[in-house]
């Protein structure tokens, strides 16, 4: 039996009935900026009566943007799309171009042809418009304080759905693989920059900064430890303080004497003896303070020589032999009395022998220290130690002790030193 329309057209229907024979891929994905060929080919009977082409929207409306209305005719074009939108048309073939593609232009796209007998055939095309990241907005901390928490935030745009990382500028090292960065406790040497970094594998990585400054209240990193200066010589006392902001030194002693890092005496006097204490402070938390010692004394210098007689030894000439067994032992029992003595003063260096003198024995020696010491302050010590028999096995005559004059030299051509600090 043959049908209705069979008998009408002549040949059988089927045959007449338009069909596809190849179309886009759905979805298919376009690189943004890029051109997009959407080729359809298809049979029909020979007569095209018309083609359509429409934009899905969102709310699944269509709108028209190009009409040919048949085999023979042009194709119309809605103004909005003229730019953008390129058709080529034929009895079997179709070709629209998508020039310099968008990422607003993903959307369904439906075609549809339609013969001569009024037979239809449709086909949709979802197209997915890639796109390289894009940090939108970023959120930076201001000043913030030790010890608070902090959050830094990106957001971001791209397609596919970029990374994302937080990195540490200095040191590239990853600290969060979210939006969000949080920092909790901040330190003060957590200031800096921070990246975030977003990348989808389309065109360039995006990148942006944020600074976090911390603030930190006022620290002393280093003060003049206590210092002995002698009677009209100049003197500098040294305070250093970190923080952020960057904290003001102050100086007091009887009252404010000075708001700089150094305290500077041109000729110190008596009155300028006593504690100092140096504050630091920047209006985060409580101030910090130090103190140090200024000792002005009439004789002060940063070795000392030193007379004192030994009064069970009794001199002879072995003693002007340095290659003698006696000079060695004399000298190396004096080094480790006197030595010992001040073994646990951080401030002394050595002890120098000069020479042996007639009188019982007489030591003429160097005391040698890091800094300027009392001169009067150690020959006390010494005597101190004579008088308490502190000298190894040695008797000192404390009333022999005395300092003599800097310019003292050796008979000898090399003096014997101790290691500092015995």
């Amino acid at each position: 039996m043959v049908s209705e329309k069979a008998g009408k057209f002549g040949g059988n229907y089927w045959e007449l009935q338009p069909v596809w024979t190849s179309s886009p891929s759905n979805p298919t994905s376009v690189i943004e900026n890029e051109n997009l060929d959407l080729h359809w080919r298809f049979k029909t009977d020979g007569l095209l009566a018309f083609a359509k082409f429409w934009l899905i929207g969102d709310d699944r409306l269509k709108k028209l943007i190009a009409l040919k209305s048949s085999s023979n005719g042009s194709v119309n074009v809605d103004p909005a799309f003229r730019d953008r939108f390129i058709f080529n048309i034929s009895n079997n073939q179709a070709l629209v171009t998508l020039v310099a593609v968008q990422r607003s232009d993903s959307a369904i796209y439906h075609f549809q042809l339609v013969n001569q007998h009024l037979d239809k055939i449709d086909n949709d095309v979802k197209i997915t418009v890639l796109f390289p990241p894009s940090i939108t907005s970023r959120q930076c901390p201001s000043a913030v304080t030790e010890g608070h928490s902090v959050k830094l935030l990106c957001n971001f745009t791209g397609n596919p759905l970029p990374s994302v990382a937080w990195n540490r500028a200095n040191t590239r090292k990853t600290l969060s693989n979210r939006e969000v960065l949080f920092i909790e406790h901040i330190k003060h040497n957590d200031s800096g920059r921070y990246e975030c970094l977003a990348w989808n594998g389309i065109g360039n990585n995006s990148t942006e900064f944020c600074e976090v400054d911390v603030n930190y209240p006022a620290q002393i990193t280093d003060i003049s430890i206590n210092q002995t200066v002698q009677l009209g010589k100049n003197v500098t006392l040294c305070c250093r303080a970190m923080g952020n902001p960057v904290p003001t030194i102050s100086w007091t002693h009887k009252n404010n004497v000075g708001k700089r890092t150094e305290l500077h005496f041109d000729s110190a006097r008596f009155g300028d003896q006593g504690w100092y204490k140096c504050t630091a402070q920047n209006g985060i938390g409580s101030p910090a303070t130090a103190r140090t010692y200024l000792d002005v004394a009439e004789r002060a210098s940063d070795f000392i020589n030193v007379k004192m007689t030994i009064t069970n030894e009794e001199y002879d000439t072995s003693l002007t032999d340095e290659e003698s067994g006696r000079y060695h032992n004399l000298l190396e029992r004096v080094i480790e009395a006197v030595g010992n003595l001040f073994r646990t003063d951080k401030n002394f260096k050595s002890v120098e022998i000069l020479r042996f003198e007639r009188g019982s024995v007489v030591v003429i020696f160097s005391l040698r220290f890091e800094r300027t010491v009392n001169t009067d302050n150690i020959i006390s010590v010494l005597k101190d130690a004579a008088r308490d028999r502190k000298l190894g096995k040695f008797k000192i005559d404390p009333l022999s002790i005395t300092a003599l004059q800097d310019a003292i030299f050796p008979v000898t051509s090399s003096p014997k030193v101790s290691s500092s600090g015995i």
